[in-house]
C-alpha cells in the first residue's frame, strides 16, 4: 500500500510532482531495502509505503510537537496564550473541511502576525482527524507549558 500526500498550500502541479519524484527517489535509493513500512517526510509532502494496509489508521508520531521542544525561546508568552485557542479553532475547522485542511492568520498586534495550519490525510475519518489534531495540541500544550513555566 502506498500513500503520497502534499501539504495543502503546495498544490501546484509542478511542486506536487517534484515532491513526489524526490520522495520516491529516496524510497528507492537502497536506503530502506529491508524495511516493509517506511514513511518519508519532506517539508511539503510525505510518502508512506507498507506491506500492511494502513488506510484509515492514524499515523502515530509527533513531528511538529517534538520540533517545538528544541526551541525554548519560541515566542512571547502572551502570544502563546492566544495561539493555543487560535490553533484549536484552526484544527476544528480543518477537521470539517472537505480537504481536511485549513489555514488562518492570527493578528497579535499591528506589526506581528502568526500563521496557523492544520491538515489531515483524507484516508482517515473527520472524527479521527479531529482526535489527532487535538492530540497534537495537547502534546504542544504539555511541552510548551513546561518550557514557559520554567522561564516565568
Amino acid at each position: 500500500m502506498v500513500l503520497y500526500y502534499v501539504e495543502g498550500t503546495y498544490l501546484l502541479a509542478y511542486n506536487c510532482s517534484v515532491c513526489a519524484l524526490n520522495s520516491t527517489r529516496v524510497a528507492l535509493d537502497g536506503t530502506f531495502p529491508k524495511y516493509r513500512d517506511v514513511t518519508i517526510w519532506f517539508r511539503w509532502c510525505f510518502l508512506r509505503y507498507s506491506n500492511d494496509s494502513f488506510f484509515g489508521e492514524i499515523l502515530q508520531g509527533s513531528a511538529v510537537s517534538t520540533a517545538t521542544a528544541n526551541h525554548p525561546d519560541i515566542d512571547d508568552p502572551s502570544l502563546v496564550l492566544q495561539g493555543i485557542p487560535f490553533m484549536s479553532g484552526v484544527a476544528a475547522t480543518a477537521s470539517v473541511n472537505s480537504f481536511m485542511f485549513h489555514t488562518e492568520v492570527l493578528n497579535f498586534n499591528q506589526s506581528e502576525k502568526r500563521y496557523g495550519m492544520a491538515q489531515c490525510t483524507r484516508d482517515i475519518s473527520r472524527q479521527d482527524c479531529r482526535r489527532c489534531l487535538d492530540g497534537q495540541l495537547d502534546t504542544f500544550r504539555t511541552l510548551l507549558g513546561g518550557l514557559l513555566l520554567a522561564e516565568a
